[in-house]
């Protein structure tokens, strides 16, 4: 976000600050004359004449997340809980009836601890109307945002220039919701990919019971994989919010690059076995999309999003990303196809999970999406695996069996989704699974669109 984005709110009066420092004491008063406190006082630390702006309200309500969450931890009540929203800033009281010291302990751990608590500004007032310091504590100063030296001498020199606090008061706020995001959405990855494999029966699939039409890898391989795979899928997140500006096609190459280095973890941690290297591409692109979308709801001062809303947008910029590696495909018939699934592509023209992203995973979102929505992920997982088996042009299946094959298998599952129901399911699917293994058919390409499905399920709003 740009400082023009927070200069376009309400600028504030050196008269207006004043104003509101004497409101806030006299609040607090009054407070203190009904609750005998101590009294949190909580507003943020912003330089400049712009005060309230919707990134900062994002920080300050995560700051006020931040106190109850602790207090409720501490098992400490809150007698009185009120917020202000005013154009010189936002600003909360909190009276809670116990240890003034051990208040202002915790307090100061927030601001220390947080990557936002530099922006912090989390007073406590004791019974007698006087601000307990952080001296009382033996902690030291609090350090400037930008050189890290006692604020109170840069404050007092005006070492720094306004815009440049803004600047790093705007990029602090900024990267910490990157962050938070990433984390969570590479947490939704990693689930994503822990029910997949854990739903069980797969015909033909590793899955809790067994290795299916594999010799080469288990269920703990996969656990390895995922396990390895957790920090790259949040690189993916934060490469979407950091390059949101670039060009779709710019912002691909760079996510690309990114799946190599997710493919050289997933080999170190498999001793070079392939389990993921078709989600290292989807789920990267759909993380790397994410991050995009978030980035600019932010950049825009969005607070929040519909659920579904999101989930949508998603997919179109997955798929604007995903349509540039199309072209490489295509260009991989003139050379000795590099993988399983350039060999398909060149020997009977089916572009796989290219094609699947380019068009924004249809079927995981039409076929599987609606039944995962609902409870037991262990029957509407198999449910929705039998439904993908039924319908996608399958890359692995076309690998090891051929077109022929996969029309096997796709009438298969037809037939078995026409009898299926959650009594028969598990004999049913245990069947398959032993006829798939006699037949070495592994339909890995419904797999993954599977976890795709469990991760479109478990998106965060």
């Amino acid at each position: 976000m740009s400082i023009s984005a927070i200069s376009a709110s309400e600028q504030v009066s050196l008269e207006e600050m004043l104003a509101a420092r004497e409101h806030r004491v006299d609040r607090q008063r009054g407070l203190l004359a009904c609750f005998p406190g101590p009294l949190i006082c909580f507003s943020l630390n912003i330089a400049g004449p712009y005060k309230a702006f919707p990134l900062a309200r994002k920080a300050f309500e995560e700051g006020c997340g931040m106190i109850l969450s602790e207090l409720n931890r501490r098992r400490i009540s809150v007698d009185v809980s009120e917020t202000e929203h005013l154009k010189t800033g936002d600003c909360a009281y909190f009276a809670v009836p116990y240890d003034p010291l051990a208040v202002k302990r915790m307090l100061c751990d927030i601001e220390e601890s947080c990557a936002l608590g530099r922006l912090f500004d989390m007073d406590l007032i004791g019974p007698d109307g006087i601000k307990i310091s952080r001296k009382e504590l033996d902690l030291p100063e609090r350090a400037c945002l930008i050189c890290g030296n006692p604020s109170s001498g840069c404050a007092r020199s005006r070492r720094h220039p306004v815009e440049e606090l803004q600047r790093r008061s705007v990029e602090l706020i900024q990267d910490y919701f990157f962050t938070k995001y990433a984390d969570e959405l590479s947490s939704a990855a990693v689930k994503a990919l822990l029910y997949e494999v854990s739903v069980t029966p797969k015909p033909g699939l590793v899955d809790r019971a067994g290795n299916g039409a594999h010799d080469d890898m288990d269920f703990f391989t996969f656990l390895d994989s995922v396990s390895a795979l957790a920090p790259q899928f949040r690189s993916f997140v934060l490469l979407g919010c950091r390059n949101h500006a670039l060009s779709p096609e710019a912002l691909f190459r760079k996510a690309q690059y990114q799946g190599r280095l997710a493919e050289d973890a997933m080999f170190a941690a498999t001793n070079g076995v392939n389990t993921h290297k078709g989600l290292i591409f989807s789920l990267g692109l759909l993380c790397a999309a994410a991050g995009w979308l978030y980035a600019e709801e932010l950049e825009k001062q969005k607070t929040a999003c519909d659920g579904q809303d999101t989930r949508r947008q998603i997919l179109e910029r997955c798929a604007k990303l995903a349509a540039f590696s199309l072209p490489d495909l295509e260009s991989s018939k003139g050379r000795n196809p590099q993988t399983h699934g350039e060999q398909v592509f060149r020997d009977y023209g089916v572009h796989g999970v290219r094609q699947q992203a380019a068009a924004g995973f249809p079927d995981a979102v039409k076929l599987a999406l609606p039944l995962l929505e609902h409870d037991r992920p262990d029957y509407t997982g198999c449910l929705a695996l039998l439904h993908l088996i039924s319908t996608v042009q399958d890359t692995n299946v076309i690998h090891r069996r051929g077109k022929d094959g996969l029309d096997a298998v796709k009438n298969r599952a037809k037939e078995l989704l026409s009898r299926i129901n959650p009594d028969n399911y598990l004999w049913e699917l245990e069947k398959m699974d032993r006829d798939f293994k006699e037949l070495w058919v592994s339909p890995g390409g419904s797999a993954d669109l599977l976890a795709i499905s469990f991760f479109l399920c478990f998106l965060p709003d």
